[in-house]
């Protein structure tokens, strides 16, 4: 040891205590680094059994529905397109292989599919325009509903435009051998005769007015429509006339 003149200490000082109170000192940063880096890998190795665990759940399950794949024997749909349906509608490209393959009877199925996704959606059409035929005809019945109140107060205004025409028996300002003759008009005709033969009457002015005609076939042709007091009268004009 190298000792310092006039003071009997060593170079390190206090007799070589400072190496050890430093190595004292760190020591524990030492210990706190081996621990940090122990922590590290301590979540490495978890963090990498976490994933070797979800592997092995994953070949577990990929390996039963392997297996469930593999067990599968197939099935035979009644109600698909048949074969020689699906081999008329389809090329040999889009068929994928021969019967019975994989292909095959994937683009068979998909066939079926797209025939069944379009009538559905014809199927809807059909709905919707059922739904507005039936509100058509429910807005209609509501309006025949209420054309009855119509017709009934037509019916009520025009009664005694109707009741006019509808005159079977003369009226008293015709004389016997008139009312005979007109008795054999249709009601629209007797009742124009009869108001034309009013005006003359009424007002004097030289109007004329006159039935032309057989009366024979005029009595023929009105058959059961006359009355019975329209064919008295016509039988007593006409044993006049003879």
């Amino acid at each position: 040891q190298l000792e310092l003149e006039g003071s009997g200490k060593d170079v390190c000082g206090q007799d070589g205590r400072g190496p050890v109170r430093k190595a004292n000192r760190d020591a524990p940063e030492a210990a706190d680094r081996m621990l940090s880096a122990a922590e590290a890998e301590r979540i490495k190795t978890d963090q990498v059994s976490q994933q070797l665990q979800n592997l092995q759940y994953q070949k577990i399950h990929l390996s039963r529905e392997l297996q469930v794949c593999l067990n599968y024997k197939g099935h035979a749909f009644d109600d698909l397109i048949s074969e020689e349906d699906f081999e008329e509608m389809t090329t040999p490209e889009e068929r994928g292989g021969p019967r019975g393959s994989h292909e095959y009877e994937l683009n068979r199925l998909n066939k079926e599919h797209n025939q069944r996704e379009e009538m559905i959606k014809s199927l809807k059409q059909q709905e919707l325009r059922k739904q507005l035929y039936e509100g058509k005809l429910t807005s209609q019945r509501k309006f025949l509903d209420g054309l009855q109140a119509h017709l009934d107060a037509i019916y009520n205004v025009a009664e005694p435009v109707r009741k006019e025409f509808n005159k079977s028996a003369p009226l008293p300002s015709l004389h016997s051998d008139l009312a005979a003759t007109a008795s054999l008009l249709p009601s629209p005709l007797y009742s124009i005769y009869y108001q034309a033969h009013s005006y003359d009457v009424a007002f004097g002015e030289d109007v004329k007015v006159s039935i032309e005609g057989d009366l024979t076939e005029a009595y023929e042709s009105a058959g059961n429509c006359c009355s019975s007091y329209s064919w008295d009268r016509w039988k007593e004009a006409k044993e006049k006339e003879e």
